[in-house]
């Protein structure tokens, strides 16, 4: 049996069950094991690709080296060539969520759209800010554990595999469909592989571990909506910090926009108030109302790629504000230690 299916299994089982018990904690646990299953499924599935890039690297090679090369096979070389993984590449792929997600993203085909990939990524980006860079953010926790649920089922139900397995479900696959045995059916062999437990597994999910599509698209109205406080919260510190609370946000989102020269300035640049500033009051006003319109949206695929289409510009000024605001922290510390003589 597939050995990363019975874990898969294990993980989402325990996910759900933590999602369920409620609390910041749990909450975060739970992401980090959702997110461990979408990068498991990510890899099972650019594995596959990769085994086919390998085959058409080996034509490759085969027709560089050949003396005299028909126009059939200047035609396969010129085909072939672009389809070939690079060692660079592959290092990438291995090492870094992004460009996994990428990779796999970009087969022709991959049934999933980019709208899939970009929601991904952004959740990913939350559980390494749980985790790895200690921002625990409690207002988009448990709707990033909603979605993910709902992007890791799709990943299960149409992931690659360059084989599929057959044998008896695992344990851990009988636990997520809260079976103890399973019928194999009038295809012994079709319904005792790899490819349908996955299926079923995906199934199960869809069914009983995430909402309906109504749900989905308020789980990312939550989300967004929970981001946008969190941005909130950075430009009140940063706009109290400075003294300039009765600018409040207008000031601190136009010295979130700043150079990094220029927030270590002695002043604030001459055109600091009449500069063309790609985020503004009314902006944040755009979000605040398109983060409301997710919640109507009644298809949760629509709702992704609407979300997916706000993310990138929001992801930017949240990541400048984020940063910003910890400068802040910084400076306070600093001065407090100052005072204290340290």
């Amino acid at each position: 049996m597939d050995d990363q299916l019975d874990r898969l299994g294990v993980q989402l089982f325990e996910a759900r069950r933590l999602a369920h018990a409620g609390g910041v904690p749990r909450a975060r646990l739970a992401l980090l094991l959702v997110d461990n299953a979408a990068e498991t499924l990510l890899r099972m599935s650019a594995q596959s690709y990769l085994a086919q890039a390998d085959l058409y690297g080996d034509v490759v090679r085969t027709l560089q080296i050949t003396p005299v090369v028909s126009d059939e096979g200047q035609a396969l070389l010129q085909e072939y060539s672009h389809l070939v993984v690079s060692k660079t590449r592959r290092r990438k792929i291995d090492r870094d969520f992004g460009a996994l997600t990428d990779y796999v993203f970009e087969q022709e085909d991959w049934p999933l759209g980019s709208e899939w990939a970009t929601c991904i990524k952004v959740l990913h980006r939350y559980r390494n800010d749980a985790y790895h860079n200690d921002k625990v953010k409690t207002d988009v926790l448990d709707s990033a554990v909603a979605i993910y649920f709902y992007l890791v089922a799709h990943l299960l139900k149409h992931r690659k595999a360059v084989v599929w397995l057959i044998a008896a479900p695992s344990p851990g696959v009988l636990e997520l469909l809260g079976v103890s045995e399973l019928d194999r059916g009038p295809d012994p062999i079709q319904s005792g592989s790899s490819s349908h437990y996955g299926r079923l597994m995906a199934d199960r999910l869809l069914r009983d571990f995430v909402p309906d599509h109504a749900g989905i698209a308020a789980a990312l109205a939550r989300h967004m909506q929970g981001r946008l406080g969190g941005i909130e919260r950075d430009l009140k510190e940063i706009a109290d910090f400075h003294d300039f609370p009765l600018r409040h946000p207008e000031f601190a989102i136009r010295l979130t926009q700043c150079t990094d020269d220029e927030w270590h300035s002695a002043g604030p640049p001459s055109d600091f108030w009449t500069r063309e500033q790609d985020v503004t009051p009314s902006v944040f006003e755009e979000w605040r109302a398109a983060a409301a319109d997710l919640a109507k949206i009644a298809d949760a695929l629509e709702a992704l790629r609407t979300f997916a289409m706000q993310e990138e510009a929001l992801a930017s000024f949240e990541e400048r504000a984020a940063a910003l605001s910890l400068k802040v922290d910084h400076q306070i510390q600093q001065d407090i230690d100052f005072a204290r003589g340290k």
